[in-house]
């Protein structure tokens, strides 16, 4: 092997194995690197070669767990390589604030509470155990969950012809309040 002990200048060095550095190694320009895999990184640690960061595709960082890839970056995106796959945080180490400009929700939120500043809209139907509006709340119609029994239902709502409008439908008497 070539030792070059202190000071050396070498104008281009081609290494065609591997090569081991037990110092410092400081760079001046830019290093450059083999695509690599997600079960072989272009850049890991000596302890977990399969963990690391690769080069998937052009423009494209892709980061690698267990030789398995779990996300991507590029121009204006962070993805998860396969959906649903990649969690934010833990149960025990959450992230401390998010700031977004706006979030699609395709399954379901769980939140012991959830406080929300500003407007919320709601296509469809929601069930809700308390709601606490300071402002105003509007809806169609707003339907109390309860001692329902088959085919039982109290609704407020509002129409423009006919005003408010307050119905009870009982299994055995129906009231409606304009």
């Amino acid at each position: 092997g070539v030792n070059l002990a202190g000071t050396t200048k070498v104008d281009d060095l081609v290494v065609g194995d591997d090569a081991t550095v037990t110092d410092d190694l400081t760079v001046g320009g830019i290093v450059s690197l083999a695509d690599g895999t997600a079960g072989a990184p272009s850049l890991t640690n000596t302890g977990d070669v399969n963990a690391g960061l690769f080069f998937s595709a052009a423009d494209t960082l892709a980061f690698s767990a267990g030789g398995t890839a779990q996300f991507t970056m590029a121009d204006g995106v962070i993805a998860p390589v396969t959906d649903s796959d990649v969690d934010l945080g833990t149960n025990s180490l959450r992230f401390k604030d998010v700031f977004i400009d706006s979030a699609t929700v395709t399954g379901e939120v769980a939140a012991a509470t959830l406080d929300i500043s500003g407007a919320i809209d709601i296509a469809g139907n929601s069930v809700l155990a308390s709601v606490d509006v300071t402002g105003l709340a509007t809806a169609a119609t707003f339907e109390p969950d309860g001692d329902t029994a088959a085919g039982d239902n109290a609704a407020i709502g509002y129409t423009a012809a006919e005003g408010l409008i307050l119905t009870g439908q009982g299994s055995t008497n129906d009231v409606t309040i304009k």
